[in-house]
C-alpha cells in the first residue's frame, strides 16, 4: 500500500493510540510531516498519555514507519532510519546522507557539535519544565479555597453571603488564569453556587490527575455525586 503521511498514527506500548492529521502536525511540529522527512520528526513523536519516546509509528494506510524494536541510526546524521528507507539502506537515512563522504576529522567535529546542541536542548527542556511547574503551582493555589470557606461557613465564622461572594471571586480568578493559556469559560459559575441535584452548596475542587478545576457538590461525602466542568483549561500542562 502506498505511503501517506497525511495522518501519522502513534501506537504506544502503553496501549494509547493517537492519530495526528495535517493541521495537528503543523501545530505540534511546525510543519507537515513528509515521508522523505520522517527521520527529522521521529525524535519528536511522544505518547501524549505516558510520555514514552520512540513509539511504534504508522502512516494513514497502516504502513509501519518506525518500530522501536528495530531502530537503526544513520551513519552520517545519527537520525533514526525509517522502515521504508531500511528496505533501501540500513546505513543512510536519505539519499542526501548517502551522498556525503566525511573525513574522520569532519565526522569528529560534527559529533562534537551534536553534543553541544544536545546539551543545549536538554538545558532548555529542563528550564521549560521548571517554568511549567512554577506556573502550575500558581494555578492550583486556589484548590482548597472553597473547601476552606465551606468549613468556615459550617463553623459559623462566615455567612452564606460571604461564601457566595468567595465562590464568585474564586471562579472568576480561575477564568482569568485559564484565559492566559488559551482556555475559556463554557458556562456561568454563578448558576451553580448551589448543587442542581440536592440544592446544597457547591465547591470548587481540583483533580491532580488532570490538573483541572471542576465544580462538585459539598455533600459528595454523603452520596451526592453531582459534578460539572465549566472551564476549558487550555494548555496548562505545557509551558509556553
Amino acid at each position: 500500500m502506498s505511503l501517506d503521511s497525511s495522518v501519522i498514527e502513534i501506537n504506544c506500548s502503553c496501549g494509547h493510540i493517537a492519530k495526528i492529521n495535517r493541521d495537528e502536525q503543523v501545530k505540534i511540529f511546525g510543519a507537515h510531516v513528509r515521508i522523505v522527512d520522517l527521520n527529522y520528526f521521529y525524535e519528536q513523536f511522544v505518547c501524549d498519555k505516558c510520555g514514552a519516546k520512540r513509539p511504534k509509528t504508522f502512516d494513514k494506510n497502516k504502513n509501519l514507519l518506525f518500530d522501536p524494536k528495530n531502530l537503526k541510526k544513520c551513519k552520517v546524521c545519527s537520525r533514526y532510519i525509517s522502515i521504508p528507507r531500511l528496505k533501501i539502506s540500513d546505513i543512510y537515512c536519505s539519499p542526501e546522507c548517502e551522498s556525503i563522504t566525511l573525513s574522520p576529522e569532519e565526522q569528529k567535529k560534527i559529533n562534537e557539535y551534536k553534543k553541544v546542541v544536545e546539551k543545549k536542548i536538554k538545558e532548555e527542556g529542563a528550564e521549560a519544565e521548571k517554568k511549567r511547574i512554577i506556573e502550575l503551582n500558581k494555578f492550583q493555589e486556589k484548590k482548597y479555597a472553597m473547601v476552606g470557606a465551606y468549613k468556615s461557613l459550617k463553623q459559623g465564622s462566615i455567612t452564606k453571603n460571604d461564601y457566595e461572594k468567595k465562590f464568585k471571586q474564586v471562579t472568576w480568578w480561575i477564568k482569568e488564569k485559564i484565559e492566559e493559556k488559551g482556555g475559556y469559560l463554557v458556562d456561568n459559575p454563578a448558576n451553580y453556587i448551589s448543587c442542581p441535584r440536592c440544592k446544597n452548596l457547591t465547591l470548587v475542587l481540583w483533580t491532580p490527575k488532570y490538573n483541572r478545576y471542576f465544580l462538585g457538590c459539598s455533600e459528595y461525602k454523603n452520596g451526592c455525586t453531582w459534578a460539572k466542568t465549566i472551564w476549558v483549561h487550555g494548555d496548562w500542562n505545557n509551558s509556553k
